[in-house]
């Protein structure tokens, strides 16, 4: 269930609630604790605001919209993780639902209401506008136009009049200036678009004017007439970034892969959030996992830009390794060294100067290196690594055996009637092709004897 805080406007008294369903009789400012990249759609149905989370939870608030379609609240996404406040404005004209980023949602209150209960004092003095990205969503016919786009950390509060450029991307084109500035947007074409600072700071182009690739400039002229600006929009990267995708799901680690530089965002079931950021190969890991076994998760990956990919399920996380049982060796001598495995796993031998060598199990649950990876009389140590990236061994190889048996033990004393008969060194395999081209064996005795009997061979 999602934390819910409502609060009247006029008064700034707290409002009882029951789950996730509220139900408005004043206009209120209604803050939830929700990470902005876990909001699946924001949207108007009738009186209500309806908000669906990627968890398959859903958050109605009755009421929330006048007799006239307008909004009477304001509704305020929370992160906890970093302290960063958002507000989802309503634009009656459009129909359209904004999140643009705030200081406190004490801004929203009348003036004589006072503190809201979200925040501690020490907090509330400490927070600021942060790095952020609007993300428009369609309240027509209460369906959702896009995905809102990912929070990134907060950064230092800007100082009054300060005319910034926060983001150029698929979720719109945003910045910061005083309230009441008028802010044009000139296109490469030299056509323009203009906008109107919001009292919160923030103003926005939605959807993006600027075509992917594409630079602008935007400057400003605020309520006293002076002009602010101008500034560079620099190159517009509407695109959202690939899928992630997962190499390993286990007990060690969530790993995987996606566009370099971004940043990899995981949704806990219990709703809270984890990131890391993928490397320049693309490579990403969480470890240990933060998934407790059979749990799944969801991953999006948000490009240095802002934008998102879709969201990716993780699958449920396997903690279990593979079953030592199944990894024998069978073979490590001169024709190569192999053995027995769990399908599909990875077996990893680690030779003697350390360094690895691998192979995959095949689907009747064999491997092998040929030729033999370890030095005549060397040891290696055998892992098996499941595709969850779970792993057992520390199997020992024993020594190579690599040295061919001497050829000059191996002799033939009878061939007769009476059997096939010979000697060799003891323990060997005597291996006899007949004619036809089919094999019969047999062991050297321990006093360096073997025999077939009855003889194998046809007369002649």
């Amino acid at each position: 269930m999602v934390t819910i805080h409502v609060v009247a406007k006029k008064t700034g008294q707290t409002v009882a609630q029951n789950g996730n369903q509220v139900r408005l009789i004043d206009p209120s400012v209604i803050t939830a604790d929700i990470p902005p990249s876990q909001i699946q759609s924001i949207a108007r149905d009738g009186n209500r605001l309806v908000v669906k989370l990627k968890t398959g939870e859903v958050v109605t608030i009755e009421n929330f919209f006048g007799p006239d379609g307008a909004a009477t609240s304001d509704f305020v996404i929370h992160d906890v993780a970093s302290g960063s406040f958002w507000e989802a404005e309503y634009a009656a004209s459009s129909g359209e639902l904004t999140l643009v980023p705030i200081d406190s949602p004490d801004q929203l209150l009348d003036a004589s209401a006072g503190a809201l209960p979200w925040l501690p004092l020490a907090a509330m003095a400490a927070a600021g506008v942060g790095m952020g990205v609007a993300a428009g969503v369609s309240s027509s016919g209460g369906s959702s136009r896009g995905p809102v786009a990912h929070a990134e950390t907060p950064g230092t509060p800007s100082a009054p009049g300060a005319f910034e450029l926060l983001s150029n991307n698929m979720y719109g084109l945003v910045g910061k200036a005083d309230p009441g500035t008028t802010v044009t947007l000139t296109r490469p074409d030299g056509s323009t678009v203009t906008t109107v600072t919001g009292d919160s700071g923030i103003w926005h182009f939605n959807p993006n004017p600027l075509a992917d690739g594409e630079q602008g400039t935007v400057s400003g002229t605020d309520s006293n007439g002076s002009p602010v600006g101008p500034l560079g929009t620099g190159v517009t990267d509407v695109t959202p970034p690939a899928d992630p995708t997962i190499e390993h799901n286990g007990a060690g680690e969530l790993s995987g892969t996606a566009e370099p530089g971004s940043t990899i965002t995981l949704t806990l079931p219990d709703g809270s959030t984890v990131t890391t950021v993928a490397d320049g190969n693309g490579h990403w890991s969480f470890g240990p996992n933060p998934l407790a076994d059979g749990e799944s998760g969801t991953l999006i990956a948000t490009d240095p830009s802002g934008n998102n990919s879709a969201p990716e399920t993780t699958g449920p996380m396997n903690s279990t390794p593979p079953d030592e049982s199944q990894l024998n060796v069978d073979q490590n001598n001169q024709h190569g060294l192999s053995g027995t495995g769990t399908p599909g796993d990875t077996i990893v031998v680690e030779l003697p100067d350390g360094s690895t060598v691998t192979t995959i199990v095949d689907e009747n649950g064999h491997w092998e290196f040929v030729p033999n990876p370890l030095p005549d009389g060397g040891t290696g140590t055998i892992t098996e690594i499941d595709p969850n990236g779970n792993s057992t061994g520390g199997v020992t190889t024993g020594p190579s055996d690599q040295t061919p048996p001497d050829e000059s033990q191996l002799t033939v004393d009878q061939n007769n009637g009476n059997g096939l008969g010979g000697t060799g060194t003891p323990g060997d395999t005597i291996t006899v092709e007949r004619p036809d081209g089919t094999t019969v064996t047999t062991i050297v005795d321990e006093n360096g004897h073997w025999e077939i009997s009855p003889n194998p061979l046809p007369d002649g």
